[in-house]
């Protein structure tokens, strides 16, 4: 897809680019072989010099949109329209751009090395390379399967999507420590992931749980005030944000979201999260009374802290695509989180559940059907209840 402009709510929002590159050629890993015909270093150099060429012309268009809005705010403040650092901006698509030149360059490389084996068919270079070539309606960069991208690339489609088993996190606090428990949703056994110094308060509740590689990063009430909470899982650092919170917070795999009542906002990083350098905002098709957020792709599904339905939106367009009335489903929301072909929604323990503890319900994203429901082991160990949630594929 390339870049788009479109305005809503008296605002001009930036959509983000993913970027569709033009043939790589690699060895016969590939899904999409080109035409059996003599193989030269110049058959290999046409298919490089368009590689990047189209990344070159994406560069100066996303480079021209570095003006992007500030924050999450509502449309009509004064300031949204201000510039926010526009030569990181333009620092960062470059670096990105030098990027996906290397990926142009590897392709040339193993182009000509597959050539000199005499392989006169060297196919498109294979799913899972985060490069999205035609003939693929998605590349994430892995093959695996109800992620947002199918495990062949050629899909987005969740709502065909096979139930795979999960595994979720949550947190809570105990004595003052932040608690990352780690949950099979086959089981509900949970096992402590870490503790780490937080000097939280007697209250503790996150607006959504979000990971990118190693960090966990939470909307918190930490008893002492609200906050952006980072934990490094690999260093076992938390860091305290400075910002002030800006919605509930979720993230796929390029951005963290937050949702807001008029419009999602969308953050390459943790710093530029807290400091509300917005890289884009996306207006909402309505105005969302909501306080539950989790990603899957492209789509951002949506709940209120209790409710028996779930809202989806389009996390490019801001444009609602479904209404999904959850089967079985009447309670609070502790936490919602979408993988493995279902939607985790996770309970605390009320209602006609009450004596067999908190929930972790799994529904087809698009049906709202019941999968499954998994109890979560008892313990005296928390004092508070969990909050957030966040699941990937086991």
């Amino acid at each position: 897809m390339g870049s788009r402009a479109d305005t809503t709510q008296g605002m001009n929002v930036i959509v983000p680019a993913l970027v569709t590159a033009l043939a790589i050629l690699s060895p016969v890993q590939g899904h999409a072989a080109l035409p059996t015909r003599a193989c030269n270093e110049l058959s290999c150099r046409k298919p490089f010099q368009a590689c990047v060429k189209t990344f070159e012309d994406q560069l100066r268009i996303t480079k021209a949109r570095c003006k992007v809005p500030r924050g999450a705010g509502d449309a009509e403040e004064d300031d949204a329209d201000e510039e926010v650092a526009p030569r990181v901006c333009k620092r960062r698509e470059k670096r990105l751009f030098n990027q996906r030149k290397k990926a142009c360059r590897r392709g040339f490389k193993e182009c000509k090395t597959c050539c000199r084996a005499d392989q006169h068919a060297c196919s498109i270079r294979h799913c899972g390379d985060d490069i999205t070539v035609p003939g693929e309606q998605c590349d994430d960069g892995n093959v695996i399967a109800a992620d947002g991208c199918s495990a062949d690339c050629l899909s987005r489609d969740i709502c065909s999507a096979p139930p795979e088993p999960t595994r979720c996190w949550t947190v809570t606090s105990a004595g003052g420590e932040l608690v990352v428990l780690r949950i099979s949703t086959q089981t509900g056994r949970w096992e402590e992931y870490g503790r780490y110094e937080a000097g939280l308060g007697t209250v503790f509740n996150t607006g959504g749980l979000a990971r990118k590689g190693d960090a966990f990063v939470m909307a918190a009430d930490t008893g002492k005030g609200l906050a952006w909470l980072k934990l490094d899982m690999s260093t076992g650092k938390l860091t305290r944000g400075r910002g002030g919170l800006r919605g509930w917070i979720s993230a796929n795999a390029n951005f963290f979201v937050t949702l807001g009542t008029l419009n999602m906002a969308l953050y390459p990083t943790f710093a530029a999260l807290d400091a509300g350098h917005a890289f884009a905002v996306v207006g909402l098709e309505a105005p969302l009374a909501a306080s539950r957020l989790g990603l899957y792709g492209d789509e951002a599904y949506t709940a209120w802290h209790s409710t028996d339905r779930v809202e989806v939106f389009d996390l490019e367009s801001g444009a609602h695509l479904r209404t999904v009335r959850l089967e079985d489903y009447d309670t609070w929301v502790q936490g919602i989180s979408i993988a493995g072909g279902a939607l985790h929604l996770m309970d605390d323990g009320r209602g006609r559940y009450a004596d067999q503890g908190l929930r972790i319900a799994r529904f087809h994203p698009c049906t709202g059907r019941l999968i499954g429901d998994t109890f979560i082991e008892r313990s005296q160990s928390f004092v508070h209840r969990l909050a957030g949630l966040w699941c990937e594929v086991e």
